[in-house]
């Protein structure tokens, strides 16, 4: 139901606790084809693939996320399809 920012591995909700106030939400349609997408799990699922784009890819390479991945989710969420996180 959930993935650590840290290891990037999943967690249980029963494991989760405390902390699942820091952990992200797995979205289900990442874990079941067949689920369904509803705008906050397009949300969760973006930031959660953008933390470790820029955590393990861009940090390696000293760059910066590009710009249009902020825009695509600034258009996605202006249009309802998707809904980020607070």
């Amino acid at each position: 139901t959930h993935v650590s920012p840290r290891s990037g591995r999943a967690v249980q909700s029963a494991q989760a606790g405390e902390y699942v106030d820091r952990l992200f939400v797995l979205p289900a349609f990442l874990v079941k084809a067949s689920a369904q997408v509803p705008p906050e799990d397009i949300g969760a699922g973006l930031v959660l693939t953008g933390h470790f784009l820029e955590r393990r890819l861009y940090n390696a390479i000293n760059k910066p996320p590009p710009d249009a991945r902020d825009r695509l989710l600034q258009l996605l969420e202006r249009s309802g399809l998707a809904v980020l996180p607070d």
